[in-house]
């Protein structure tokens, strides 16, 4: 599978599926793949539950931590990131996954 950029961390052995477009259409434990045109960079990423307690704004984006290829935790220095709604239309690209032989 062609990366649209080749910067990034490894997505060997999954490609890109639906574009996300909303918090809506993910659940805990999707695999996903980022792709941000302001880095030039691809990553691997999962789908996690809050870490938080719950907040008003809980409907309006999601949570994924770092991720490879063969999805062992990994980076356990870097914090969950919060993906707002608004970044599934700006300059990041969002995909649901397909495992796939590469």
């Amino acid at each position: 599978m062609t990366r649209t950029y080749a910067k990034g961390r490894p997505t060997t052995g999954w490609r890109k599926g639906k574009r996300i477009t909303s918090p809506k259409q993910v659940t805990p434990d999707d695999v996903l793949i980022g792709v941000s045109h302001r880095f030039k960079a691809e990553n691997l990423y999962v789908v996690i539950p809050s870490p938080w307690p719950p907040s008003p704004h809980d409907d309006q984006g999601f949570h994924v931590r770092y991720a490879r290829p063969d999805l062992a935790p990994e980076y356990p220095n870097f914090e969950p990131q919060w993906v707002w709604d608004f970044q599934l239309a700006g300059q990041e690209e969002w995909y649901l996954t397909v495992a796939c032989l590469d």
